[in-house]
């Protein structure tokens, strides 16, 4: 019994064990650009089947980091999105509930 004991805990103990087989040392790019582009639309029936009002939203992130020296780096976060539609028409005072934001900075 006690040898299944010993068994267990060795294939327990490689199977959470780290390999670092490689390291990188070479030096990282000075700038590196990352980000994505999405396109959601959405649809809404109103009463009928034959009624319906859609929105568009086209949204996108661009991430820059820039790498100065090993020990000093930036980056910059920028995103856009932009909304069209029949929804919208439709939506009194869309602008003003959309631009609403709660957080510690309005940018």
């Amino acid at each position: 019994m006690k040898l299944h004991k010993y068994i267990f805990t060795a294939i327990l103990y490689f199977i959470c064990m780290t390999v670092v087989a490689q390291t990188d040392d070479a030096k990282p790019p000075w700038i590196t650009l990352s980000g994505y582009i999405k396109d959601l639309q959405s649809t809404n029936f109103i009463q009928k089947i034959d009624s319906n009002a859609s929105a568009n939203l086209i949204h996108n992130r661009l991430n820059l980091k820039f790498n100065i020296s090993s020990k000093f780096s930036g980056r910059l976060e920028i995103r856009n999105r932009i909304i069209y539609g029949e929804q919208i028409k439709q939506t009194p005072d869309f602008g003003k509930i959309i631009n609403q934001y709660n957080g510690l900075f309005n940018l």
